[in-house]
């Protein structure tokens, strides 16, 4: 039995649906036919006797025959007769005419008329004179016969018919039936290889060319490979039930349920937006997402076959680490250009001290440091008490001071506010936002030959959005080139230019916010960054169909 196990185990897909089909089809089969053969044969015999018997029947009620009887001479009549019954009768071979001692009458070969009938079977019907079936072997051979008695007109036993059919003949019909029967069943075989060769093709269709062990190997090593991967894959199916997790996924979503597959993906992660995913069948790529302190960047991709939605997906790649370093390092650069851009504005602020003292204007060397000094320390302490994000602070000084050196007069709106708890952007794509706008602005301001240099900011932030007004009053932008400035490489200021707002569009972009940008010509340009927080958004719906 284990080797029959073994052997079929190392068979393929259509070798076991072959195997199993035929071997169903064949028990069924033979089961079946068996069982029909039976009853047909059974009915066969049955008419075979019915046959006889009323073969028997219609000889003894002919009134040649009768006679014949009662005189006890063969007659030619009477042979005539029954040769033509006999030509007749599909299931009657033999028919033979006795007197009451059991001598012939009638035989169907002459030669034995007048001898005393073979088989020894005759004896019941001489003595009690009852009709009979019986088997018994003739003259001819093994033979299936009917007594019959025959009676004349007072009443008085004259004789008997014996009607028989030759067993051999009867062999003959019955194998002719079980060879019709394995004719079919053949047939049937036949047509079960095809129809499992046919569904086998199907189920390759559906399983793409590979065999269940194939398909079984690699599941198991896709969800070994799954596993391994530092992103996070988490996947639903049309029902918003998950159909696929690995565990990067479970790590950074915090999920606990032990057997989270086929559950429905807010029980899982009620956090999820996969469900929405679903309804709006839309992509979206490297959107930030703050978890219980870890950032994360996920993408959500809508999953179709033939056009048709199955399911979704998000992947989520873990940036917690990434950004910590990235803020410290913007952090520092921003510090160390605001170190140098007030090293360099010292430098010339002593200059002028210099030059004021040595010329003999104490008094006004005075006044003119008391000037910058309450200058300085009311713009730096305007941003330090208004911006709370450390490093969008020293991005802000240290831009201030760029402007400064550029004779630019930069000016942050007194209504604006940064709210460090309340932030829900990563510091380095703020950092990016601002820092690339305030640059290019200073560039355009540079190339303008206008003597209004001004930069005016409008910068709002907290746990609902983050919003950013900058204006500026340099070249401007023509209409033909605002429809290109935010494509990658597009640029007018020479070669290896124009990623910066390419960069910075991708960014709001990614996290669902708008840039848009008003211009003119050699009047300036103003850009406007809004950006509103989903999650709380999302929170809010939930409160709101929760209190309804």
């Amino acid at each position: 039995m284990k080797k029959i196990m073994s052997w079929y185990a190392r068979l393929s897909l259509q070798s076991k649906i072959s195997v199993v089909y035929s071997l169903l089809i064949f028990v069924s089969l033979s089961v079946t036919l068996i069982a029909t053969f039976r009853i047909g044969y059974k009915n066969l015999e049955r008419t075979i006797d019915a046959s006889l018997r009323n073969t028997a029947i219609m000889t003894a009620s002919n009134s040649l025959v009768i006679d014949a009887l009662r005189r006890n001479q063969p007659d030619d009549q009477v042979s005539a007769y029954c040769d033509k019954v006999l030509a007749g009768m599909e299931n009657v071979d033999i028919i033979t005419i006795c007197n009451p001692e059991g001598t012939r009458l009638y035989h169907r070969d002459k030669e034995k008329i007048g001898a005393h009938i073979v088989g020894n079977d005759e004896g019941r019907m001489l003595e009690t004179h009852t009709n009979y079936f019986n088997t018994a072997i003739g003259t001819l051979g093994l033979q299936r016969r009917y007594f019959h008695a025959v009676f004349d007109r007072d009443g008085r036993f004259v004789g008997f018919i014996c009607a028989s059919v030759l067993l051999k003949n009867l062999e003959s019909v019955r194998n002719q039936l079980l060879l019709a029967y394995f004719i079919i069943g053949l047939a049937a075989l036949i047509l079960t290889c095809l129809a499992a060769s046919r569904i086998h093709a199907f189920l390759l269709r559906l399983l793409f060319g590979y065999e269940p062990e194939q398909i079984a190997n690699m599941v198991i090593q896709h969800q070994e490979v799954l596993d391994t991967l530092e992103e996070g894959i988490l996947a639903i199916d049309r029902n918003e039930n998950v159909s696929l997790l690995n565990s990067a996924a479970v790590q950074m979503l915090s999920i606990t349920d032990p057997d989270p597959i086929g559950k429905n993906v807010l029980d899982v992660f009620p956090e999820s937006l996969l469900p929405t995913t679903l309804a709006t069948r839309k992509t979206e790529r490297n959107v930030n997402l703050k978890l219980r302190n870890i950032h994360l960047i996920t993408s959500r991709i809508p999953v179709m076959e033939k056009g048709e939605l199955i399911g979704a997906v998000s992947i989520f790649r873990n940036q917690t680490q990434v950004i910590k370093l990235s803020e410290q390092l913007t952090g520092v650069n921003h510090i160390v250009d605001a170190m140098r851009a007030y090293t360099h504005e010292f430098n010339n602020k002593l200059h002028v001290i210099l030059g004021l003292i040595q010329c003999g204007y104490a008094d006004k060397a005075m006044d003119y440091i008391m000037h910058v000094s309450d200058l300085q320390k009311t713009k730096i302490g305007f941003i330090m008490k208004t911006i709370k994000l450390p490093n969008l602070c020293a991005l802000l000084i240290g831009k201030m001071s760029r402007a400064n050196e550029l004779d630019i007069a930069m000016e942050i709106d007194e209504n604006s506010y940064v709210d460090e708890v309340g932030a829900f952007l990563p510091t380095n794509t703020v950092n990016t936002i601002v820092g690339n706008l305030l640059e290019n602005a200073m560039e355009s301001i540079n190339q303008s030959d206008r003597s209004q240099r001004e930069i005016h900011i409008t910068l709002f932030y907290d746990k609902d959005k983050f919003y950013f007004d900058i204006s500026d009053t340099g070249c401007g932008i023509s209409k033909e080139n605002c429809k290109h400035i935010f494509e990658d490489g597009f640029s007018t200021k020479g070669p290896h230019r124009g990623t910066g707002l390419f960069l910075v569009k991708d960014l709001i972009e990614a996290n669902h916010g708008e840039i848009q940008v008003e211009s003119e010509e050699n009047n300036g340009t103003i850009f406007t960054v809004s950006i509103k927080n989903n999650r709380v958004e999302k929170e809010s719906r939930h409160d709101s169909d929760h209190n309804r």
